[in-house]
């Protein structure tokens, strides 16, 4: 059947691109053909061929969902291998199996929120050990710039004083 659809798929596009060039070869029932009317029916008839495809699809039987968790799972894509478990029915041969997955998944959900939990506590304190070196850097260079300010203020002075007595 996908194979069908994929055939008019392709045809519509063809059809379209025909119907670019030239809109009277493709809308022969239309007095006045224009080329957006063909991009118009183009689009139209692909939507309506994926929403005939999408419809037409079968369901992921039980054995496919379990093995859809499991590789979701082994990538930690968790959400997503909760979401197919509990498509997983109560009166399914699998269910056992799909609840003792649920459970792993939980306590791995569990285990990862952890983990980020103590990642941001290890950055918050990497962050307020940073900021106590830096605090003690400024006082630090405040304490030289206070040094440095007042030596030059003695050396002004000491100028002034030279200066007042006319020894320079």
């Amino acid at each position: 059947m996908e194979i069908v659809y994929s055939f008019l798929v392709v045809a519509a596009f063809v059809a379209m691109i025909i119907g670019l060039i030239n809109p009277s070869l493709i809308m022969r029932w239309s007095k006045k053909p224009t080329r957006l009317k063909v991009f118009a029916w183009w689009f139209l008839a692909n939507f309506l061929l994926l929403l005939l495809l999408s419809l037409s699809l079968p369901e992921p039987t039980s054995q496919e969902l379990v093995n859809y968790a499991k590789r979701n799972i082994e990538e930690g894509n968790y959400s997503s291998a909760l979401y197919d478990l509990r498509k997983i029915e109560q009166t399914d041969s699998l269910y056992k199996e799909a609840l003792t997955l649920i459970s792993k998944v939980d306590s791995l959900m569990i285990l990862q929120t952890k983990s980020q939990e103590r990642k941001i506590e290890k950055e918050r304190l990497s962050a307020d050990s940073m900021k106590q070196v830096l605090k003690k850097r400024v006082e630090t260079e405040k304490l030289k710039f206070d040094v440095n300010f007042t030596i030059s203020k003695c050396k002004d002075l000491h100028f002034a004083n030279l200066q007042k007595f006319k020894i320079l």
